[in-house]
Parts: structure tokens; C-alpha cells; sequence
């Protein structure tokens, strides 16, 4: 399910480790800064767009072609599962979450949730379970990101499994929004 080869370019299911992100909210006259810090965050940007700005940036000799660069990477933070079932996984920010009793957390685990996938943990690389929330995710600027991928890179999920990934979030950001519904 994953692999700890480090690639020199971002991949879609780069999983990184420590990862914090400074937010910068504009309230009015002031702006609130916010330090997001996550144990592990998934890259969900589309692989071939990644290739395509690593070639980009790093193989042409010739004029580079800024139409198809990224600015940002597309990113969702995996939270320990463990954490999240007890609703504390957002504690840092001070929010308390819902908990999950046995009959709820067992949809979560077979991926029958739509808004959260899991994934299992792995004891060589010392995952945990690991959660993604569909709901949180963030944009992360691609040159910050190459500046410290390879510090903080941790595994990337394999093939099959990054394309569930990729299509179960494309499916939650697609769905259509009705009234009274919990998502």
C-alpha cells in the first residue's frame, strides 16, 4: 500500500510528515495568522499535472511554458485515526469534533463514508491508521513544497491506492448539495 522511495519530483500520494502551514486570514482591517500543523499530509494534486510542471521547471533547456506551471499543490491532512475517532484530531485549533461509537467508525473503516477515507497503518513505516477528511484541504505553494519535500517526506501511497484517493475526493467535491444534509 505504500512506498518509501523518495522521488525528486512531487508526486499525487506523497505522504508527508510534521508538515505546518502558516494561514493567513484577512479579518477586516487585520490579518489573523494561524499555524496549522499536521502530523501527515497527502499530495492530491493529479500526478500528470505534477509531472508536467517538474518538467517544466527542472528538464527544459528551452523557453519554459508558465501556462502549464503550478503555483500550488493540492494537499489534505491525514489525521491519526485513533485521534480522529474520539473527535480530537482539531483539538489544536480548538475545535471538538464528533466522537465515533462502534456502529459509526465501522462505515469509516471500510471506506463506505464518503467524506473520509482510511488508511491502514503500515508497522514497517511506522504509520498509524491514518483518516483523510475531504472537507480540510489546502493549496500549498508548489516551490515551498520542493524546498522541503525531501526533509519532510515520509512514503507515497501506491498506484491503485492513490487513484481511490483521488477519485473518492473528486467524488465528495462533486457531489451535489441539498438542504438539512450532514456530509
Amino acid at each position: 500500500m505504500y512506498s518509501d522511495i523518495c522521488e525528486k519530483r512531487i508526486c499525487q500520494g506523497d505522504i508527508l510528515e510534521n508538515f505546518i502551514y502558516d494561514l493567513n486570514i484577512p479579518l477586516s482591517a487585520e490579518i489573523k495568522k494561524i499555524r496549522m500543523s499536521f502530523p501527515y499530509v497527502i499530495v492530491l494534486s493529479q500526478d500528470c499535472d505534477l509531472t508536467r510542471d517538474y518538467e517544466i521547471r527542472f528538464t527544459e533547456k528551452e523557453k519554459k511554458n508558465y501556462a502549464n506551471q503550478l503555483f500550488t499543490v493540492l494537499i489534505c491532512p491525514l489525521f491519526n485515526a485513533e485521534i480522529f475517532r474520539e473527535g480530537n484530531h482539531l483539538s489544536d485549533i480548538n475545535i471538538q469534533c464528533d466522537r465515533y461509537n462502534s456502529e459509526r467508525w465501522q462505515p469509516v473503516k471500510n471506506n463506505e463514508n464518503p467524506r473520509l477515507h482510511f488508511l491502514s497503518k503500515n508497522e514497517e513505516l511506522a504509520f498509524p491508521d491514518l483518516i483523510l477528511d475531504f472537507k480540510y484541504f489546502y493549496t500549498f505553494p508548489i516551490e515551498a513544497m520542493y524546498e522541503i519535500k525531501e526533509k519532510i517526506f515520509k512514503a507515497k501511497v501506491a498506484d491503485l491506492y492513490k487513484e481511490s484517493v483521488s477519485q473518492r475526493f473528486s467524488n465528495y467535491l462533486a457531489r451535489v448539495a441539498l438542504p438539512d444534509q450532514e456530509a
